[in-house]
């Protein structure tokens, strides 16, 4: 990976990891000036998340609002981007591969594709949604007119791998278009978070595990910034395929942790550093 390509990294740790959770107080409570800590958890099928914002106390119905419409829209953009569900965009994206003209997609799918092509390169392919025997090279995208295509007939790509990242991110930017500007957000065992909570910085805690009676703490404060976190515990992370050998590998270390900028980032650095 180049140098360039590597400069938005904030930290990288690998480590041996038991659970992952909030260091902030997950209940929302009052503090000085009226000020509150709001807390909202969600569930899209399989993912479990939380939002957490700082806001005013007298605008607790709004806020409440704001959490309804963050989630409805949420759960819409995770059916687009399903591939299990043939309705999904991505799944006509995959029935049409070998098709050049390729498929119209929404701008939140086409963005997906975006990034996920942006980590194949930083990565050198071993990060990568293609799949059958092929690469992200197979894909190709119009931002004019929002088409995605697979040029290969039988490549077909998921985003599994990211899709937490993907949701982090975009429930903060709506959140921050509602000019809430403290939000730190879970989605699975990715974060994203901007601002700073009622105490001060978004904290976030890794507990290390090495032996019966030996427990360690990992903390690490987000600020403005995605962290995602992952495990040999996770069933989806135990036989991961490194796409640039076509080997499925299975990782020495128990987990890692990548810090970067965006959420989807770190999701797809942190597969690209356990495979």
């Amino acid at each position: 990976m180049q140098n360039n390509k590597v400069r938005n990294f904030c930290s990288i740790a690998i480590f041996c990891f038991v659970a992952l959770f909030f260091a902030q107080n997950l209940h929302a409570g009052d503090n000085q000036g009226g000020i509150k800590q709001f807390q909202q958890k969600f569930a899209i099928n399989n993912l479990n998340g939380v939002i957490i914002l700082v806001g005013l106390s007298s605008d607790a119905k709004e806020i409440q609002k704001l959490f309804n419409i963050t989630i409805d829209e949420v759960k819409r953009v995770y059916g687009l981007l399903d591939a299990s569900d043939r309705n999904s965009e991505v799944s006509k994206v995959n029935s049409s591969a070998g098709d050049i003209k390729g498929v119209k997609v929404s701008w939140q799918v086409l963005e997906a594709f975006k990034t996920a092509y942006k980590l194949s390169e930083w990565t050198d392919g071993v990060f990568d949604i293609v799949a059958n025997g092929n690469n992200y090279r197979s894909i190709s995208f119009d931002d004019k007119s929002s088409m995605v295509a697979l040029r290969k007939d039988n490549a077909r790509v998921s985003f599994d791998h990211l899709i937490e990242g993907l949701l982090a991110d975009y429930i903060v930017t709506m959140i921050k278009a509602a000019n809430m500007e403290n939000v730190l957000v879970k989605v699975g065992n990715v974060f994203r978070g901007t601002g700073q909570s009622i105490n001060g910085t978004w904290k976030v805690e890794v507990q290390e595990y090495f032996a019966t009676d030996v427990q360690h703490v990992l903390k690490l404060s987000i600020i403005d910034s995605g962290l995602s976190a992952i495990s040999v515990t996770d069933p989806k992370y135990v036989n991961l395929l490194n796409h640039r050998t076509g080997q499925n590998t299975r990782p020495d270390c128990k987990g890692a942790v990548i810090i970067m900028n965006e959420a989807a980032l770190a999701e797809g650095v942190a597969y690209a550093a356990f495979a």
